[in-house]
């Protein structure tokens, strides 16, 4: 199933937000992807839970960390690999 989160969070340009914007919560992400609220707090929380992004309880905010950023986030990385998760 994460594969599949994973090639979703690509194609609304979920961790590219999210690595632009840096620590947020899920409201500011929806917003700057031009999504639904509700759904992206659904993948945010799976995707800490895989550790695809990580979770910080005291400030209530998900962030990318760089090095997930170059695999998930950063098409001009050569180590950006979020559309093999449709193999």
């Amino acid at each position: 199933m994460s594969g599949v989160l994973v090639l979703i969070g690509e194609e609304l340009g979920l961790y590219r937000a999210l690595s632009e914007l840096g620590p947020t919560n899920a409201k500011t992400l929806s917003n700057k992807a031009g999504t639904i609220e509700r759904y992206v707090q659904e993948w945010l929380n799976n995707q800490a839970v895989g550790g695809y992004i990580h979770y910080n309880a005291e400030q209530g905010t998900y962030y990318l960390p760089e090095e997930h950023a170059l695999i998930l986030a950063d098409t001009d990385s050569s180590f950006y690999m979020a559309p093999g998760f449709q193999i």
